[in-house]
């Protein structure tokens, strides 16, 4: 087994993959970039052998504004900080200064390339880090009137990986005194997510089975709570013992292993047969089809996931002959092609 990193130069020369994949040696991992090939090595220095270096870094000030951005995606390398302009506010628009960021898995599958531009409503996402912030209030535009400079709160969108960052004043929740922000940043694509994936979506009801893929993260735990004030009976899976462990001491009904496809006759055992009303699922590849084959009669799945998507994989249509639904949401989309329904969502979650 070969370990390859490679950036997308180095991923267009099929000889230079191929070649590491060919060459009769004894070294499993490998960085290309560009037309360079490296091998780790592990060197042990004395401290005295080190010659001291420093460098001067020149700090922004107050007023400077600057985003965190990619000069293409494919690496990590890529990442890049620029200064930009402050943005001039609108009508019904506030200035915002960011205090934290949520890193999601949408953040990771554009920064690698994973995420096609063509899955993106508007522009590339690779350019406009940050799906969810908190911050503060520091401006605010004309017409604005639920918010005021100083006013803590936070939201989801797209591009708040910035200092500064304008948003739209009935798109935002305020964040409860008990909540530091650097907590309130993890929590609007959670709890949106899984507000609207069961409660809009999936029409989740009191006494209802739920199966909740990857429930020991941000999403599942959401979905979970969403569920639980539902009244419905909880399935989860998770993909390490420790988290298994975790979930079961939250009094879930049942708890499985998302890296095994056997949840899905546990599924079938626990249910004698029937099946789950309702699955939120973020597994990949064969972990959809077991997902859909758990669904009872009229039972409806969930998809969250982008991989399959981004790929373009098929599915059988015969695992929803039972008047099954299967529905993807994005909820990234929301705000531009459905903003009456986004600040509906937001008012609920904020409730």
């Amino acid at each position: 087994i070969r370990l390859i990193d490679a950036d997308a130069v180095a991923l267009s020369s099929a000889t230079a993959v191929c070649d590491v994949l060919l060459e009769d040696t004894a070294e499993t991992e490998f960085v290309l970039r560009g037309a360079q090939r490296y091998v780790p090595r592990l060197d042990q220095l004395a401290l005295r052998d080190l010659a001291p270096s420093s460098r001067k870094i020149e700090t922004a000030g107050d007023a400077a504004n600057f985003a965190v951005t990619m000069t293409r995606p494919g690496t990590i390398d890529n990442v890049v900080l620029r200064e930009t302009i402050e943005p001039t506010l609108g009508p019904d628009e506030a200035l915002v200064e960011i205090a934290a960021v949520g890193l999601n898995f949408r953040d990771i599958m554009a920064a690698t390339g994973i995420l096609p531009d063509e899955l993106e409503n508007d522009d590339a996402y690779w350019r406009n880090l940050g799906l969810e912030f908190s911050g503060t209030v520091r401006r605010v535009g004309p017409g604005v009137s639920n918010l005021r400079p100083g006013d803590r709160i936070m939201g989801m969108g797209k591009g708040y990986l910035r200092r500064f960052a304008k948003v739209r004043a009935d798109y935002v929740m305020r964040v409860p005194d008990r909540l530091e922000l650097v907590e309130a940043a993890t929590l609007p694509t959670a709890f949106l997510t899984a507000h609207y994936a069961l409660n809009h979506v999936a029409r989740l009801a009191r006494g209802e089975t739920a199966l909740i893929h990857l429930a020991s993260g941000g999403v599942g735990l959401a979905a979970v709570q969403v569920a639980r004030d539902r009244g419905a009976k909880l399935f989860g899976t998770a993909g390490s013992e420790q988290k298994r462990a975790f979930l079961s001491a939250m009094d879930l009904d049942k708890v499985m292993n998302s890296r095994s496809l056997d949840f899905a006759d546990e599924v079938r055992a626990a249910t004698h047969g029937r099946g789950v009303d309702v699955v939120l699922n973020a597994l990949s590849g064969s972990g959809i089809d077991k997902s859909l084959d758990c669904l009872a009669p009229f039972g409806r799945m969930i998809e969250i996931g982008k991989r399959d998507l981004a790929e373009d994989k098929p599915i059988g249509l015969r695992s929803l002959y039972r008047n099954n639904a299967y529905s993807v949401i994005d909820l990234s989309t929301l705000p531009i092609e459905k903003p009456d329904l986004f600040r509906q969502l937001l008012r609920e979650v904020e409730a």
